[in-house]
Formats: C-alpha cells, structure tokens, sequence
C-alpha cells in the first residue's frame, strides 16, 4: 500500500463538517476502512481514524446522535472480530477508531459530565493567557483570571471565549507557544492539566 498516496487520502480534511448525508454513503468510506485496518503507518492510521469520527460525529442525518452510536457498536463488532482473529492490524485500526471518537466527542465540551476532581472543591487558580486569537480595542491582549481548579478545561476556554470575543471552539491553548493542549483534554480538571505559572498562548483553531 503507497502510503504517499494515503496521506493524500486523508490529509484533505475540514472538521468543520456537516455531512448531509450517512457517511457510509460517500464514496471514499470503504477506502478509509480499507487504510485504517491495513496500514502500517500510525500516522496514517490516526488521522484516518479522525476524520471517520469527525464525519459521523457531525452528520446531520436523522436523530443527533444516531448515526454515531450506530457507528459505534460497527465498530465494537468489527473489533470483536479482529480480536478472534487475532488480527494485530485491525485491532489497532479499530481501537484507533474507538479513540478518536472519544476525542471527537469533547471537541465541543462534555455535555452534563463532571471530571473527578469537580467533586472536590478547590481554591482559585490564576491562570495568565495571552491572546493571539482575536485582535481590536475592545479585546485584551493579555488576561489573568481567577478559576477554580477543580473546573474543567473547556470550561476555562468558554471563560476567555467571553473575554476575548470568540467561541470557545475557536480556540485552543498553547503551552510556551509550540505545544496545544489538545482537545481530548477538554473534560479534564485544570488543576490536572498544571497550568499555572505556564506561558499560555490561547489561538484561533487551525481546521
């Protein structure tokens, strides 16, 4: 498998999607199966992977939801499957899926569920966050704001979404300007993330 030719397969993605349609009908689905349970490459296999979550995720076919969950217990039968077979690829095809739909599903925040540490409650953190994500007058280029610790990440990006006029899925943090605090992270507890004292940079999302 020419995986040059993969990385262009998989590499042309916007997540900012709304399939209009059930993904199993568009005409590459078969070949990102295809990659995800055959390819040797990780990076192929992630990234294939997470555009399979982001297009059932964000499909606009019937009830919300449906078309992942359906996706879902695919995916767990397929994976049984591959576990009786002891097929090593397919199982990390598979299990790659499984991740990435996780990761897809708290792009946007965790609905009604707390982290651990929310059960505790904890002092205020003051996290210090420049802002190279929005620009004007009425915008602060540089914040420090008070936040429970015990709060989660997303949470903490809604609260300078507020601030810097923006959504909170517009932007991600970054760690000394290089390393993004990635969005699978958005349920977890600041104080579990050890933000403070860390140069913060929010960003606009690059899709």
């Amino acid at each position: 498998m020419n995986i040059n030719k993969e990385m262009l397969i998989v590499n042309v993605q916007d997540k900012n999607l709304e399939v209009r349609c059930r993904p199993d009908d568009l005409k590459c689905y078969n070949r990102l199966l295809e990659i995800i349970t055959s390819t040797t490459s990780e990076q192929v296999r992630q990234e294939t992977a997470s555009y399979l979550a982001a297009i059932h995720c964000n499909s606009e076919v019937g009830q919300r939801g449906t078309v992942a969950n359906e996706f879902v217990e695919q995916v767990l039968s397929k994976l049984y499957d591959a576990y009786q077979e002891s097929n090593q690829r397919q199982l990390l095809g598979y299990y790659s899926i499984i991740e990435e739909l996780m990761n897809e599903t708290e792009r946007k925040g965790v609905g009604d569920l707390l982290a651990h540490s929310s059960l505790v409650v904890t002092e205020h953190l003051r996290i210090k966050v420049r802002n190279d994500a929005t620009y004007g007058h009425d915008v602060p280029n540089r914040i420090e704001v008070p936040f429970p610790g015990s709060k989660s990440l997303y949470e903490l990006l809604t609260t300078l979404a507020v601030q810097f006029k923006c959504s909170a899925n517009e932007i991600r943090l970054y760690i000394d300007e290089k390393e993004p605090v990635r969005e699978n992270k958005n349920g977890l507890a600041v104080e579990d993330l050890n933000l403070v004292g860390k140069d913060l940079v929010a960003k606009k999302m690059q899709r």
